[in-house]
């Protein structure tokens, strides 16, 4: 009885490798099948990416558009300041202080 149970074990141990080998092959095929998928799905995400980083390149673009804007017209202002209070009366440096006072 001890040389049945012998050969039992010499048996599984000769069948683990071609079932080993299938195991391997049926997991090729079915990742070969789902790997077009995944791909897609690879290269869908990427794409969202390269949106979401435009969209927000765009964003900052804007952003530094308005502040230059911003910037220009607050310059323009003071600049008008500075020309009104050289040219008070037809006399420049004249400052406002001194004629309304």
């Amino acid at each position: 009885m001890s040389q049945e149970l012998h050969t039992s074990l010499v048996d599984m141990d000769s069948l683990s490798k071609p079932a080993d080998t299938l195991i391997k092959k049926v997991s090729k095929v079915v990742g070969g099948l789902f790997e077009p998928d995944q791909i897609k799905r690879i290269t869908k995400a990427k794409a969202e990416v390269a949106l979401t980083t435009a969209q927000s390149e765009i964003q900052i673009t804007d952003l530094h558009q308005r502040a230059v804007y911003r910037w220009i017209e607050e310059e323009a202002q003071r600049q008008q300041n500075i020309d009104a209070t050289e040219t008070v009366g037809g006399h420049p440096g004249f400052h406002l202080a001194l004629i309304s006072g």
